[in-house]
């Protein structure tokens, strides 16, 4: 990483990510692999996300990020991060919970 000279921490701190932007940009670096790209993950909408294809079963993502109330590219960090950890499947552009995410949701949702 380049280390940049600022006086105010915030502007240092901007400064880096931009760096760090552009070099996961030139290494065409996988973003699901890069520092920080799940440090936002809400479990209420984690839970609200694996509720609805509990519930609905297959569904298109647009559909779905529009079930759960958040903007495309959100729906799509949840989906990729639930496919990493096999909880979600993708099946001809829809998305569908695995074996390992129906078992999960069975255990969760079960009281509903």
């Amino acid at each position: 990483m380049v280390e940049v000279n600022c006086k105010s921490s915030t502007k240092k701190a901007d400064a880096l990510r931009v760096v760090s932007i552009q070099r996961l940009k030139s290494e065409n670096a996988i973003p699901s692999l890069c520092e920080n790209f799940h440090g936002n993950i809400n479990w209420d909408v984690a839970k609200r996300f694996l509720y609805i294809l509990y519930v609905e079963g297959k569904m298109k993502k647009t559909n779905l990020a529009m079930k759960m109330g958040v903007n495309y590219d959100t729906c799509m960090r949840y989906i990729l991060w639930t496919k990493e950890i096999g909880w979600v499947e993708e099946e001809n552009r829809l998305v569908v919970l695995s074996d390992i995410g129906l078992f999960l949701c069975s255990r969760i949702f079960k009281s509903l």
